[in-house]
């Protein structure tokens, strides 16, 4: 905290108290409004940015999503035997070697697992309410297809 003087037209100069936010102050108002912090879903749902990233994954179908079209960290949070930050990963996504015709060298892609399509079909709807400017219509049809 701190105090100074603002000049304030037609007022002229008048003191204030400058007080800074900690990140404990914050998640208290927000504990105590009831409210999450941005881009954190609630329970087990996933974020924004991981649920467009399964998503992307999932409309990409059967034949999966090439291995370099997955960029980012989403893969560590997502992708079967990951730790990042020690906890186990969700386990939603897994790369897995496409044979081809054998006459090219080896082809890794993203395909949703088991329980990442579990996921999709338990919560399409909690997700169409929570982020409404993420179309997953593709994906939540595919999940009939699994």
């Amino acid at each position: 905290m701190s105090e100074d003087e603002v000049e304030v037209f037609p007022l002229g100069f008048v003191p204030r108290v400058v007080v800074e936010m900690t990140r404990a102050g914050r998640a208290c108002v927000r504990a105590g409004l009831k409210e999450r912090p941005a881009g954190h879903a609630p329970g087990d749902l996933l974020s924004q940015w991981l649920w467009t990233v399964l998503v992307k994954v999932a409309e990409a179908g059967e034949a999966g999503l090439a291995e370099d079209a997955l960029w980012g960290r989403a893969k560590f949070y997502l992708g079967t035997g990951y730790r990042p930050g020690g906890a186990l990963s969700r386990g939603f996504i897994d790369c897995l070697p496409d044979e081809g015709d054998g006459h090219q060298e080896r082809v890794y892609r993203w395909v949703v697992t088991a329980a990442g399509w579990d996921h999709i079909r338990h919560h399409a709807a909690d997700y169409r309410e929570l982020y409404p400017g993420i179309a997953a219509d593709t994906a939540v049809e595919r999940v009939s297809e699994n």
